[in-house]
């Protein structure tokens, strides 16, 4: 399907930038560069905002929950929705924590080490 093709390139671009991210080293520590990646399926709307700053935003519920799997997931993997990993069953999926959103209930979430 569309949506297994979406989110195998998405997948690949996430490990492309978690591996990416190992070869930077951080000014002053001389340690490599960590990442956080959250992904999810979803729905979302696109375009541009503003009149004199323009911003190109992408906008939705999937959005926001592929953020806060961001927020709290682990350095160097990648923090998924259970959305996403049906979509690639393929991968070495770990079970994590259900994630608590605000008046949409809680989804379960999964990691994937890279």
């Amino acid at each position: 399907s569309a949506a297994a093709l979406n989110a195998r390139d998405l997948l690949g671009f996430a490990k492309a930038m978690v591996r990416g991210s190992r070869r930077i080293r951080k000014p002053g520590l001389n340690t490599p560069a960590t990442m956080r990646i959250g992904i999810h399926s979803g729905y979302c709307i696109s375009g541009i905002v503003g009149t004199r700053n323009l911003k190109y935003c992408l906008l939705g519920d999937c959005v926001e929950t592929a953020a806060d799997m961001e927020k709290t997931g682990v350095p160097d993997c990648i923090h998924a929705s259970e959305d996403m990993a049906d979509l690639l069953p393929e991968e070495a999926w770990e079970k994590g924590k259900a994630l608590d959103r605000k008046d949409r209930g809680s989804i379960q979430t999964f990691l994937l080490q890279v």
